[in-house]
């Protein structure tokens, strides 16, 4: 569900830390790109804008989802199997207008909140964390014009917003449909009046 664990939520880079910051992400091309992210939706609420422009620039993104986000719904009628099943399509689906084909799209299959600990430690050469809290940003993404395009492709995962996720229903109204986007302009971050995406960077450490 949105609004998830930061330090779990990161881009890896295949690349040397020789090379750290050389190029900015979003101006990255050719380079194969790993995501791990907790939920099929925090990588589109938290970095769907990076993601789509790192796709035009032809780089290979690899998205890895560590839980089937199997929770969340307020539904009566709702089971932990339908939801995951939704939640699935609704990421391929809005994956793909980032540009990431679902085949590269790799689930790990954990219930929520039942992820596993123990993972082997290895280097990490360069990470971005997307939701960073405000003291800990320290990188910034214009998305100005891929933004209206992330709207979109969050609204695909549509049992994440209400009424969906009241009472599920697998489209919009028109004026829910507005209602979602409009809020979605609202909330996203912005810095000297262009769309942003923050990222905590680092690089050279050890991460489980």
């Amino acid at each position: 569900m949105r609004g998830s664990l930061v330090l779990v939520c990161s881009f890896v880079l295949a690349m040397g830390v020789a090379h750290a910051q050389q190029t900015r992400l979003e101006n990255m091309q050719n380079k194969v790109i790993l995501l791990f992210t907790p939920h099929p939706d925090d990588d589109v609420f938290g970095a769907g804008g990076t993601i789509a422009l790192l796709n035009r620039n032809h780089n290979k993104v690899y998205i890895v989802v560590y839980t089937n986000d199997d929770k969340g719904s307020y539904d009566p009628d709702m089971s932990s199997q339908r939801l995951a099943q939704i939640r699935k399509a609704e990421q391929e689906v809005s994956e793909g207008l980032l540009g990431t084909p679902k085949e590269n799209i790799q689930w790990m299959g954990y219930d929520d909140g039942m992820l596993e600990q123990g993972l082997k430690p290895y280097t990490v050469p360069e990470m971005y964390f997307f939701y960073p809290s405000p003291q800990e940003a320290n990188y910034f993404v214009n998305i100005d014009g891929v933004a209206e395009l992330k709207f979109d492709a969050a609204a695909k995962q549509v049992s994440q917003f209400e009424p969906a996720v009241i009472k599920y229903r697998p489209d919009w109204t028109p004026e829910d449909l507005k209602k979602a986007k409009d809020e979605m302009r609202h909330e996203q971050p912005k810095k000297d009046g262009h769309y942003v995406e923050a990222f905590r960077y680092a690089t050279g450490f050890n991460q489980y």
